[in-house]
């Protein structure tokens, strides 16, 4: 308001009094002015203010230009907001987008749409791609059309709902049962399950959500990971467990269970995530396993790695109870030939039958074991003294030799069992293993019988060790030496051939009989260097005695399963026939029914390659052993050779005769060479003659002899013939 004053009334006329108004209306109209550009300039701090500090990008663009942006939009592309004004549009969108990113501008420019919003790929300054959103508005500015809008970049948030859904797709398509459970809820339900938790639990989620995780118990919550379970749950504590859980169809599954909590920003458990796995197929691969490793998979007994725990087990009982606990070793009699004549699976039904029949006889809690083999062991746990051991082991004996239903009718299969008792004979399991296996060797000199630990056994069996160790280094000595056993033609009465028989000259022992040598050759792998140094020790001598005494003589040599089984044998005996200059025909190899019986078709080849050699073949003991006689039909055989327990008691046992005469009647008939062995009295010698018996050897002609003995028995016998003929 405009206040004039003047000392008389009336002062002013209507012209000063219409300028005065105009000069008040003048100056009102200027501070109205200057108040509204104050107002304006107000409003634009306050607008340039809140836009430069927003954490959106703001824009101005006119005639594809941009005219504003504010410092999140420069900084979304990496330019200062100087460098972005006056740049185009097309310079902050990538080539892929901007043909869409134009059309959309020129929409708004021109009123078609009035505003927008819409994503495009970006370009920033340094050429890196971003992801933005943009919305904007068409509108007037200094007369002139533009568009004003905003813009966030959205790099990291399409980034991370990508990542959300490839999560997401990852649990739907787990192989992996995946449930979570809500702990803010009542009873703490499912409230997700994914389709593989369908499929290994056969619920769909319908029926599952809203429940509990112990309908996969089925009620079976006699488990220790039940417990384990639930503490973790209480204390909201992560969890690894395998339990039994149940399918809807009641269906038993071992459940591999991963638990783990999900917290809130305050560390608080709002959810668990529970991961489930069906390893049903690997729980019965494990347990397989478990039986493999700890228990005999022809006849389920324990194995000698269980037997071990179990014998250490009982000891341990044993001392706190002041009881007894006992060990017993059973070895089946003579299972080897019956393994030869029956073959394997004949045999394993004979191992399967003895091992009910000595599981049926123990008591419960006892301990039944197969360590190999024929080979089983007993543990008697709580044993009040020896004679509650000595009323079992009969039991044991007299169960195992009941007359089989398998094999020939009415076979009998006895034991031997070699028993050591905790503490008497042994403080540990070692001791005990290692003293019972010295009396079962003492019990299988005599068959049939058991035998109790004694001290001088360990002494037998260190007298076995030292004879192995000292075997072993024989060969290299030069120990062995070589013996000759004439074969006497019994039509002519002249010696016809030899069989090698191989003698152990030991430095201190002396002369140690095969018989005490040669199993033990056998066991250690020894028979097979020792049997080819006595082939062609004998090939060698033989050609040597044919060369000085101008004969032709045979020599028999026997060879052992191992070098029998060996595919390489008859290049071998080509190497040693050439090496020795012996014509093949003159050396005869021979062989034992059982190496037949082991592998048939084995056997039959590599006979046929000796005797494409020119080698021949003879079968030693025939008729001892339970195999067919159509082998003789089948395996390319020269000769027989009736073993000498059919000929020992002959005249006096008409069985033996009987059996004798059946062997030469047979070889006759099949057109093979027949010899006796063990004669020993001129009786026998009538009697085989008689019979038409081809040869004999035996100790009424001549016991085996050296080789300097030998060639002279054969000088001495040609000298004789000579004086008789002349």
């Amino acid at each position: 308001m405009l206040w004039v004053l003047a000392e008389q009334p009336d002062a002013f006329d209507s012209v000063e009094l219409s300028l005065l108004r105009q000069l008040a209306d003048d100056m009102a109209f200027g501070l109205s002015a200057q108040r509204i550009k104050q107002a304006l300039h107000e409003s634009e701090s306050k607008f340039r203010l809140m836009a430069e500090a927003s954490m959106v990008g703001v824009y101005m663009i006119q005639d594809g230009l941009f005219v504003y942006s504010n410092p999140y939009m420069a900084q979304a592309f990496g330019y200062s907001v100087e460098q972005l004004t006056g740049l185009s549009v097309a310079d902050l969108v990538a080539p892929s987008d901007l043909d869409r990113v134009l059309e959309n501008l020129r929409r708004r420019n021109t009123g078609e749409v009035q505003s927008l919003g819409y994503e495009f790929t970006g370009s920033r300054a340094d050429g890196e791609i971003i992801q933005v959103e943009v919305f904007g508005s068409a509108t007037v500015f200094n007369g002139k059309p533009c568009v004003v809008g905003t813009l966030i970049d959205i790099t990291e948030r399409q980034l991370l709902e990508q990542r959300l859904l490839l999560m997401e797709r990852a649990i739907e398509s787990s192989n992996n049962g995946i449930a979570i459970s809500d702990l803010q809820q009542h009873d703490n339900p499912y409230i997700y399950v994914n389709p593989a938790f369908e499929q290994i639990t056969g619920y769909q989620s319908e029926e599952i959500l809203g429940r509990n995780g112990r309908v996969l118990l089925n009620g079976d919550t006699d488990q220790l990971a039940v417990d384990k379970l639930k503490q973790a749950l209480h204390g909201k504590q992560s969890v690894e467990v395998v339990l039994r859980n149940y399918k809807r169809n009641g269906d038993m599954f071992w459940n591999d269970l991963s638990m783990a909590p999900v917290r809130d920003g305050e560390a608080d458990a709002t959810h668990f995530i529970s991961i489930i796995n069906d390893i049903s197929e690997s729980k019965q691969y494990e347990q397989q396993l478990e039986q493999l490793s700890y228990y005999d998979s022809l006849t389920g007994l324990a194995n000698k790695t269980l037997l071990r725990d179990r014998l250490q087990q009982s000891i341990i009982q044993s001392s706190r109870s002041g009881r007894h606990s006992a060990l017993l070793l059973l070895d089946l009699d003579r299972f080897k030939m019956l393994n030869q004549s029956l073959g394997y699976s004949a045999t394993d039904e004979v191992l399967k039958t003895t091992a009910r029949r000595i599981a049926n006889t123990v008591r419960q809690g006892d301990t039944v074991a197969r360590l190999g083999a024929d080979d089983f062991a007993v543990v008697l746990h709580d044993l009040r003294d020896v004679a509650d051991v000595v009323a079992i082991t009969q039991q044991l004996m007299s169960a195992v030799s009941k007359p089989l239903d398998s094999g020939p009718e009415g076979m009998i299969i006895t034991c031997s069992i070699g028993i050591a008792v905790y503490p008497q004979d042994g403080g540990d399991g070692e001791a005990l293993l290692r003293n019972a296996e010295a009396a079962q060797f003492k019990a299988m000199e005599n068959r049939n019988s058991f035998r109790f630990y004694t001290p001088e056994y360990n002494d037998r069996a260190q007298d076995r060790l030292t004879m192995e160790m000292e075997l072993g280094k024989a060969l290299e000595r030069q120990e062995f030496v070589l013996h000759y056993q004439p074969k006497v033609d019994l039509a002519s009465g002249t010696i016809n051939g030899a069989e090698a028989l191989i003698r152990w000259q030991h430095p201190e022992r002396g002369l140690v009989p095969p018989t005490e040598f040669i199993p033990l050759a056998e066991d250690t792998g020894l028979i097979t260097q020792i049997g080819a140094w006595a082939m062609q020790q004998a090939c060698e001598t033989i050609q040597q005695i044919n060369q000085r005494c101008d004969l032709s003589l045979q020599i028999a040599v026997n060879l052992s399963a191992k070098q029998f089984s060996d595919s390489q044998l008859p290049q071998i005996i080509s190497r040693t026939l050439s090496a020795s200059g012996l014509e093949p025909e003159l050396l005869e190899c021979e062989l034992t029914e059982s190496m037949l019986m082991d592998d048939p078709d084995g056997a039959l080849d590599i006979m046929r390659r000796l005797k494409k050699i020119g080698v021949a073949v003879a079968l030693d003991d025939f008729g001892t052993g339970y195999s067919s006689l159509s082998y003789l039909k089948r395996f390319p055989i020269d000769t027989l050779k009736i073993d000498r327990s059919f000929v020992q008691d002959i005249p006096g046992d008409a069985q033996d005769m009987a059996i004798a005469r059946a062997i030469i009647a047979l070889a006759e008939t099949l057109d093979l060479y027949v010899v006796a062995e063990g004669v020993e009295t001129q009786e026998q010698q009538d009697f085989l003659q008689h019979e038409r018996c081809n040869s004999m050897q035996g100790y009424l002609f001549s016991r085996p002899l050296p080789e300097d003995e030998f060639e002279a028995l054969l000088l001495e016998k040609l000298q004789q013939q000579w004086d008789s003929d002349y």
